[in-house]
């Protein structure tokens, strides 16, 4: 797993640390970063901060409230209207962005499967469970995967990677 990856989770507890203080949410990101031999700038609109970390091995990773898609991301591979993207990363071999979105599963879900497929995506595979679907496409040796998860207020989280698309 890369270093900017690895950097993740921890740099997401740094950031909730923000209701405690931006300097202390700051500091603790900075002191992640270090420890974990990558560089992270920090970039503030009011009280809302985006991350961004670099690591050695040229990936990157963006975390934030108002993010948009990587440049580079494909565009045959679409987003689901209104989503609000926190959370982003580009490495050699992809992208993969985290969502959220208002809609249910259902809607969300389907709009992958409908869009992807029209796009002239492959679907490979599919997983169904209570609150969670995911789905896998290729398609001229690219492969896209859509894991969405519901939450209990109606909400859902998006995950979409696409993958051998640099």
């Amino acid at each position: 797993m890369n270093t900017a990856i690895k950097f993740a989770l921890p740099l997401f507890a740094a950031a909730a640390l923000a209701a405690c203080g931006q300097d202390a949410a700051d500091t603790a990101a900075e002191k992640l970063a270090k420890a974990h031999g990558v560089d992270v700038e920090i970039d503030r609109d009011g009280g809302e901060a985006t991350y961004t970390i670099g690591g050695k091995d040229g990936n990157t990773l963006q975390i934030g409230e108002k993010l948009s898609l990587p440049d580079g991301f494909p565009a045959d591979v679409p987003m689901y209207p209104g989503l609000k993207i926190v959370a982003a990363s580009t490495t050699p071999e992809g992208f993969l962005v985290h969502a959220q979105s208002s809609d249910g599963l259902g809607d969300v879900t389907s709009f992958y499967a409908d869009k992807l497929v029209a796009g002239g995506w492959e679907k490979e595979g599919e997983f169904q469970a209570e609150n969670m679907r995911t789905s896998s496409f290729k398609k001229e040796g690219r492969t896209a995967s859509v894991n969405v998860f519901a939450a209990d207020d109606g909400t859902v989280t998006v995950q979409v990677s696409a993958l051998n698309a640099r």
